[in-house]
């Protein structure tokens, strides 16, 4: 990348701080532009996170700043992943 389009050193680390986050919860993230800004989604397969979605994914923010929706999405990811934890190991105790 040109300086230009470099991303700033604070988006760098709220996207490194979510992945980060994901990682440790088992959980992927998706970054998609949309237009008028980002929405920041988890992907996580075999688990009826949420009966409303189709996908094993759902959003978890929405902004127009990359470094602002890295920072939204954190808090909701972190929670996701527990509630996930809980979810798996309730399910794997009973199998």
């Amino acid at each position: 990348m040109t300086e230009d389009h470099r991303m700033p050193s604070a988006t760098l680390e709220a996207i490194g701080e979510l992945l980060a986050a994901a990682e440790q919860a088992g959980l992927g993230v998706a970054f998609e532009p949309d237009g008028e800004g980002w929405r920041i989604s988890y992907i996580l397969h075999d688990w009826p996170a949420y009966e409303d979605y189709t996908l094993p994914a759902g959003e978890l923010a929405n902004a127009y700043d990359l470094e602002v929706g890295a920072k939204a999405a954190l808090k909701p990811l972190v929670e996701l992943g527990a509630r996930a934890a809980r979810y798996f190991a309730e399910r794997d105790a009973r199998n």
